[in-house]
């Protein structure tokens, strides 16, 4: 939908020039080719590859949020999600900073989508959706009797 590979693609190009030259430098400096080899590329990752990959996900959040809203998912349970994922997160000691990672944090996600909401709202009360309640509506109160049926019978 948002031709984020062709993006990296042709973003990868200057990385990748930039990289070799650096490359090319480094054989006038004894061990030089060993230093750019280590760093070079963790560098370069940290100061385009990864800001560039953090904004393609920030707009697939963006384009999610309102293609939910569109099929009549409410876009306000993206909220509560992200606060899921951030709580476990934490549980299980696995935040990594934000400028190491290729996301945005989910606290980051957490305010970008609550700034989307209003437009994700509005798409959401004019989808046609009244058909899609009702049938969720009456699928929820399915799922709940069978439950009453299977702690009373089995």
């Amino acid at each position: 939908m948002a031709s984020h590979v062709g993006e990296r693609m042709s973003g990868s190009i200057g990385v990748n020039i930039l990289l070799y030259s650096f490359y090319a430098l480094s054989y006038a400096i004894p061990g030089g080719i060993i230093l750019i080899h280590s760093l070079g590329g963790g560098l370069l990752d940290m100061m385009f590859s990864m800001p560039m990959s953090r904004m393609q996900e920030s707009e697939a959040d963006y384009i999610g949020l309102m293609l939910m809203a569109e099929a009549c998912y409410d876009p306000r349970e993206a909220v509560g999600f992200w606060q899921r994922m951030e709580a476990a997160a934490r549980r299980q000691g696995e935040e990594v900073p934000e400028l190491m990672s290729t996301h945005p944090s989910n606290q980051h996600r957490i305010e970008k989508i609550q700034s989307w909401l209003p437009h994700a709202l509005e798409k959401f009360q004019t989808s046609d959706c009244q058909g899609t309640s009702a049938f969720a509506d009456a699928f929820r109160r399915a799922l709940e009797r069978g439950t009453q049926f299977q702690t009373i019978y089995m």
